[in-house]
């Protein structure tokens, strides 16, 4: 009798123990973030670079389109995605549960249609090729350009093609007008490329942002605490000016540090204090903005319906960190 309490106390020491480790395991599992080529979304890196958060606790993973991106966040494959709010719309609309947690930047000028010639309001677009990704994004761009340009849905012809051919495509004449961001915008405009219009004319209607899913906002407050606070240290070193940002940034996109410069020129990103404003809920410029551009897509039926956008909205990730 003795031996055999003995080893049932001892199989259920064993079982404790299996018990406890597989909780810690799971406590370590790494926040995995997908993120896509865009001078922004180098900060994380940057956080990385400073120790400001470990793999351990925040994996950082590189992808080539946001079609790939979405898809990841769809299938559960990664926990954070880094994209534009159309996606964050269309994203809600069809999963309930995503939540938007920090404003990375608002693009001023950064997202952009670009020409072979100096075309402007009132020239001839008939027939013209012009390069998109298939997204969102670039869906939303393409009205707003027609809208201000006056051009009509029969004029253009739209060639698809992802950011990682949009270059080649350019270079071989396949197009006319490209729909793009930076690195490629800087890149072809240091060839001659013509820009004609940007989102400079739409302001604040193109931002990025982090999305997560609720239970992940839930169940991985500790790496999401440390990964936060690293992001919002990372741009507090953007807005001060700090030369090895743009440097970092500039070597990782293939540019230079003054080209990356000049590019946040165009691009605001907001620290922790404006997004505790902007995603508090209450913030009236932040909501009509989002309202606006719900309207503009569900009006273009780049939407189905409309969405929840205070649920979508949460400050819950800014207050896991001190300010």
């Amino acid at each position: 009798m003795h031996f055999h309490g003995a080893r049932a106390f001892s199989i259920g020491v064993i079982f404790v123990v299996i018990a406890l480790m597989s909780a810690c395991q799971k406590q370590q599992e790494p926040l995995r973030i997908a993120l896509l080529e865009w001078p922004p979304y180098e900060l994380a890196f940057w956080a990385r670079e400073n120790n400001w958060f470990t793999s351990e606790q925040a994996m950082l993973l590189e992808y080539k389109t946001p079609s790939e991106v979405t898809r990841a966040f769809a299938t559960g494959a990664v926990d954070i995605i880094a994209v534009t709010s159309d996606f964050a719309l269309t994203l809600m609309e069809e999963y309930p549960d995503t939540r938007l947690i920090v404003v990375i930047d608002a693009s001023n000028g950064g997202d952009t249609v670009l020409a072979k010639q100096p075309l402007k309001k009132g020239d001839s677009f008939k027939g013209k090729r012009i390069g998109a990704e298939s997204g969102p994004l670039s869906s939303y761009m393409l009205a707003r350009f027609m809208d201000k340009f006056g051009i009509d849905d029969d004029e253009l012809k739209i060639k698809y093609v992802d950011i990682p051919g949009q270059a080649s495509m350019w270079e071989s004449d396949e197009i006319d007008l490209l729909i793009t961001y930076d690195p490629i915008r800087s890149q072809l405009k240091a060839k001659g490329a013509f820009e004609i219009f940007t989102t400079k004319e739409i302001p604040n209607e193109v931002i990025d942002v982090f999305l997560i899913r609720e239970e992940k906002l839930e169940s991985q407050k500790d790496n999401l605490k440390t990964f936060v606070s690293g992001w919002f240290k990372a741009v507090k070193d953007l807005n001060s000016g700090n030369p090895e940002v743009f440097e970092f940034i500039g070597k990782r996109e293939k540019l230079s540090a003054e080209v990356v410069r000049e590019i946040f020129t165009e691009i605001s990103v907001p620290g922790y204090s404006e997004n505790l404003i902007q995603l508090s809920g209450e913030n009236k410029e932040f909501m009509a903005g989002f309202d606006q551009h719900e309207k503009i897509m569900l009006d273009k039926k780049l939407m189905a319906k409309a969405v929840d956008k205070k649920a979508l909205i949460t400050n819950k990730a800014l207050l896991l960190i001190e300010p």
